[in-house]
């Protein structure tokens, strides 16, 4: 376990800065945040809803980890039963943040929950989409099928 880390008790590493944050976010039930070290690499797998609610939690998440500088950053949404429109927003600022700091974002969404509203506004194209943790790690992306047809009148 890193040095900074600390255990939820179950193995898992915890960002000393996000834990009191962490604990709180499972405590309202709407969304949790894991966050977990592998080598260079922070995962933050989320489970719930982004929503209104709960999406300043994950922004300051997604920065405070962003902060610490890793070389890759995964966010897994495959825990997520319910994105809404400031989820996406929260995901393009952080590839915005990740992209002036030199961090590679890895965005694990496989479920019709995350993946439909990403493909409905294009940032299935834009985002660098993998399948699970261990194709994010090895960087092996997602191959969206599926992306919105062309559309046949232009």
């Amino acid at each position: 376990m890193d040095e900074d880390a600390v255990s939820d008790g179950g193995g898992v590493e915890l960002n000393p800065l996000l834990a009191a944050h962490v604990q709180q976010d499972t405590d309202e039930e709407m969304m949790s945040l894991t966050v977990l070290h592998d080598g260079g690499a922070v995962i933050v797998a989320v489970t719930g809803e982004i929503d209104l609610a709960t999406a300043a939690g994950l922004r300051d998440a997604l920065s405070a980890e962003l902060a610490a500088g890793p070389d890759v950053l995964i966010v897994d949404l495959d825990g997520v039963e319910f994105f809404t429109s400031v989820g996406l927003t929260t995901l393009a600022l952080t590839q915005r943040s990740a992209e002036e700091r030199g961090v590679a974002l890895r965005v694990i969404a496989t479920s019709r929950a995350t993946l439909r509203p990403l493909q409905i506004t294009g940032m299935a194209e834009d985002l660098a989409l993998y399948a699970s943790r261990a194709d994010a790690i090895a960087d092996q992306p997602l191959r969206v099928a599926g992306a919105l047809p062309a559309d046949p009148a232009h």
